[in-house]
């Protein structure tokens, strides 16, 4: 945690014991609570991976793009199959997840070395691994046999109550969250699309007032020109400099926002940051860092 006093007596002179008077507290980006979220194949995972002091929980168990920095867990081996530390196949289940956050939180205890920040990857994949959990707990074979209410209430607990351990031992949480296009009917034929999460909005009332930044990853199409520099040539026994040419390039560039117009609502943050800013093709979380704490400590 960053503690910034200002100018005057300590915070501790004031009230013995209570806490902590006219001082600014701001938790560093690697030791935030909050949610990424982004259309598929936006650069989510791109951009989590780039963040060298953290564990990726990659449930989704996709590919590293990029130079990845993190340490991700499962592998993945060359015949495309999920795989341990032990570099033994892995079937991916609840009980596999719950191993390596109990480690985390032995690491804590003992104060060995960890990471800084955990990344869950993404909800999407973690919501269908607690209900074959929770279905094969109470000794059933579907999960349509289970009672709804409960259930549900019982695995979004138990996402909730994974983040929180985690935070009580001082890691940093993020969760990945997919967005979609939800399709809404306008009349005659015509429609309009709204993005949305792909969770339900109960679970994430509960869990949005627990974050404390929740960002967007987005892409977008640009036309870009630039100058490249000729060689010069020989003309009539001349040497002659030849301008630069301008070439049209178009590039993707991706955007990280924490106050994103199509989402409102969703999209959220404590600490004042640009509203977006774009991310690099590497180095994606070095650059968030920089912005966050460039603007959290003004």
């Amino acid at each position: 945690m960053t503690v910034t006093t200002h100018a005057g007596k300590l915070p501790q002179q004031r009230y013995a014991g209570l806490g902590f008077t006219g001082v600014k507290m701001i938790h560093p980006p690697e030791r935030l609570f909050g949610l990424i979220c982004g259309l598929p194949g936006e650069g989510k995972s791109q951009f989590i991976h780039s963040h060298p002091d953290s564990w990726v929980c990659n449930m989704d168990c996709t590919s590293s793009l990029g130079d990845p920095q993190a340490t991700i867990w499962p592998g993945i081996n060359p015949q495309g199959q999920p795989i341990d530390v032990t570099n033994e196949p892995l079937v991916m289940t609840w009980e596999a997840v719950q191993a390596k956050i109990d480690l985390l939180c032995s690491l804590a205890k003992n104060n060995q070395p960890r990471p800084a920040t955990v990344f869950f990857d993404s909800l999407g994949t973690w919501i269908p691994l607690l209900k074959d959990w929770i279905t094969r707990s109470n000794d059933k074979k579907d999960w349509r046999e289970m009672d709804g209410r409960r259930s549900w209430d019982q695995l979004y607990d138990m996402v909730i109550d994974s983040c929180l351990t985690l935070r009580r031992y001082g890691y940093g949480v993020y969760i990945v969250c997919h967005v979609v296009n939800a399709k809404i009917p306008l009349g005659d034929d015509k429609y309009a699309f709204k993005p949305e999460l792909t969770i339900t909005d109960g679970f994430y009332k509960r869990l949005y007032p627990l974050f404390e930044m929740v960002a967007a990853i987005s892409s977008e199409w640009v036309t870009e020109q630039r100058e490249v520099a000729q060689p010069p040539i020989v003309k009539d026994g001349k040497t002659v400099v030849l301008k630069p040419k301008l070439i049209t390039e178009k590039r993707k560039r991706h955007i990280f926002s924490v106050d994103s117009e199509p989402l409102a609502g969703i999209t959220k943050h404590r600490v004042k940051m640009p509203s977006e800013f774009e991310l690099p093709e590497t180095g994606g979380w070095a650059e968030f860092v920089r912005n966050y704490n460039t603007n959290a400590s003004a």
